[in-house]
């Protein structure tokens, strides 16, 4: 079935049964965005946008996460950072 890992900003994860396009849909008026099949962001924690390896950063609390991110979108989270 689907499920979906959600990393929340206190540091825990939660497991889903729904999909991530559904969670999209919830999130698509505040400050998320997908930027790949995987990973749906809030673009409120990107730190650091690196075009030449394709990762896109994201801190909270001194914790760092690097995820790839196809080149249309790190286009798109550049304009936003």
């Amino acid at each position: 079935g689907n499920y979906s890992y959600l990393r929340l900003t206190s540091g825990k994860t939660e497991i889903t049964t729904m999909s991530l396009g559904n969670i999209e849909k919830m999130l698509e008026e505040h400050s998320f965005l997908r930027v790949s099949r995987s990973y749906i962001i809030n673009m409120k924690y990107i730190s650091k946008v690196d075009r030449r390896d394709s990762i896109c950063e994201i801190e909270r609390n001194g914790v760092v996460h690097r995820i790839k991110v196809p080149p249309k979108k790190l286009k798109l989270l550049e304009g936003y950072f």
